[in-house]
């Protein structure tokens, strides 16, 4: 797969290879990140949430909406936090 990853990729998975430790995964090791929306929008997560929000009003909208219902539900959350917290053969969790 090291021939065809890209950094989107390995974000997306959370990949961290075999040796990587859950506490030093790719969501850990990333400080700010800058990326383009398929509207056109270029995002800079170093300028803060309220950019974003005044820059794509609904899909910050729909985002936050998305992350509460996931929050709202115990059952959820407990199964979400579980399963991230295994690692599978590939580095990915």
């Amino acid at each position: 797969s090291t021939s065809v990853c890209t950094i989107g990729d390995v974000l997306a998975n959370n990949a961290g290879g075999m040796r990587c430790r859950l506490e030093n995964d790719s969501y850990h090791s990333i400080r700010q990140a800058e990326f383009v929306l398929p509207s056109g929008t270029i995002v800079n997560t170093r300028a803060g949430d309220a950019k974003f929000h005044s820059q794509e009003p609904e899909l910050h909208a729909g985002l936050l909406q998305l992350r509460d219902k996931i929050r709202s539900d115990e059952q959820l959350v407990t199964h979400l936090r579980e399963k991230f917290s295994i690692r599978n053969t590939n580095g990915l969790r």
